[in-house]
This record gives structure tokens, C-alpha cells and sequence, in this order.
């Protein structure tokens, strides 16, 4: 998952083994961007550059994540 989102320009700031936390100045940005696409981010009162991102379950969960990386990137 780390290298996905650093692919992007998308830090990865630290985690566990389901789920990364992500700084990142656009945040709010990348929340609308995979919202719209129907993945979900979790994003922290009090911290607007926080996201939270859990691991994609299979294949088709990965490309789709990977494809909605690359439309906001754009």
C-alpha cells in the first residue's frame, strides 16, 4: 500500500498491518477524489492533513485504487 501511494506523490506517515496514515496537504482533495470513485478514507476532526486508508481486500480492490490514484494525480 505504501508503494501504491508513493507512486502518486501520496506519504504514507506510518500505520499498522491494515491500515496507513497519510499526511498530505491536499487531503481533502484526495477524501472527495476516492470518495467519488466509492473508496472510503477516514479523515480526523482537528486534523485536515490526516487520512487514514485501510488495506484494499483483493485484485480488483487494488486496480481500483490504483485507478482513482492516478485520475486525482492528474
Amino acid at each position: 500500500l505504501d508503494a501504491l501511494f508513493g507512486c502518486f506523490g501520496v506519504p504514507v506517515a506510518s500505520g499498522t498491518t491494515l491500515f496507513r496514515y497519510i499526511r498530505l496537504r491536499d487531503a481533502a482533495g484526495l477524501f472527495s477524489a476516492l470518495g467519488e470513485r466509492g473508496i472510503l478514507l477516514r479523515h480526523f476532526f482537528g486534523q485536515p492533513h490526516v487520512l487514514r486508508a485501510g488495506l484494499p481486500g483483493g485484485g480488483e480492490e487494488w486496480q481500483r485504487l490504483e485507478s482513482a490514484l492516478a485520475d486525482w494525480a492528474q
